[in-house]
């Protein structure tokens, strides 16, 4: 019967190892990639449709990570960016804001480049 005990005590702490290295792994794992989403509220240059897929592997083949960008350059959720840092304007992306802080012309096709506008806005 203490044998059994024994055996029964250490399956289940063996379970119980393997449940939370299971669990970890799920949360060190990076999230799902959301959708893409389609920019509306973007004046007469027509509307942008960002994928996170697209963007998830930089021009150097480096593989981006959710924190490359969120939440120190946008929120993560929607709507929040323009309510706690304004406006994503063009002016703004200019001077390294929002999408201009890795689209500057070194690291990602600038934003200030004009003939570069259908790249990202389809009217």
């Amino acid at each position: 019967m203490q044998r059994l005990l024994k055996v029964a005590s250490v399956l289940a702490v063996a379970f119980v190892v393997g449940l939370a290295f299971s669990v970890a792994d799920t949360y060190a794992k990076e999230p799902k990639i959301p959708d893409d989403f389609k920019m509306t509220d973007v004046g007469d240059a027509g509307a942008v449709t960002f994928s996170h897929a697209k963007h998830k592997a930089s021009k150097a083949g480096e593989e981006v990570k959710c924190t490359s960008c969120h939440p120190k350059v946008f929120k993560m959720k929607m709507g929040q960016t323009k309510e706690k840092m304004g406006a994503i304007t063009m002016k703004a992306m200019e001077t390294g804001q929002f999408c201009g802080s890795c689209h500057d012309g070194k690291m990602a096709v600038g934003v200030a480049e004009k003939n570069n506008c259908a790249k990202c806005h389809v009217k």
